[in-house]
């Protein structure tokens, strides 16, 4: 029976010993000066949500909630990222969403995909829009 339980309790202890490292909240206003369909997003990578704040420019509409796929605090190729889609309208397309900082500054890069078949096709993309991000994370 210890034979049994050692094994699990490292691998326990692993698990939780490495949870608070991605732990956090994160909320990014829009700071662009031009219109977008994004105010603001507000993202809890502990409960691995993402929520966003949708409407014309500063009004908001409607909060989308998304799932956070990817959160990446490690600094891979320099900076933090965090990566989250949501539902887009119809049951076969999404939205897909990076967050990524660059200096001191964080970015918003988007793009709708439509499932055909089962493999995913790129619909749009849009460009890179600058968000002001506040919280504990990264």
């Amino acid at each position: 029976m210890k034979a049994i339980i050692a094994p699990v309790a490292i691998l326990l202890l692993s698990f939780f010993a490495s949870a608070p490292l991605y732990a956090g909240e994160l909320t990014c206003v829009y700071s662009g000066s031009e219109k977008y369909w994004i105010n603001q997003i507000r993202i809890d990578t502990s409960a691995g949500i993402a929520e966003i704040d949708t409407g014309p420019y500063q009004s908001k509409i409607a909060t989308v909630q998304a799932r956070l796929a990817y959160a990446d605090k490690s600094q891979l190729n320099g900076y933090p990222a965090l990566a989250f889609d949501a539902p887009a309208g119809q049951p076969d397309q999404r939205n897909v969403f990076k967050l990524f900082r660059v200096m001191d500054h964080w970015r918003l890069i988007d793009a709708g995909i439509k499932y055909v078949n089962g493999a995913p096709t790129l619909l749009a993309l849009g460009e890179s829009v600058p968000f002001n991000c506040r919280g504990n994370w990264p």
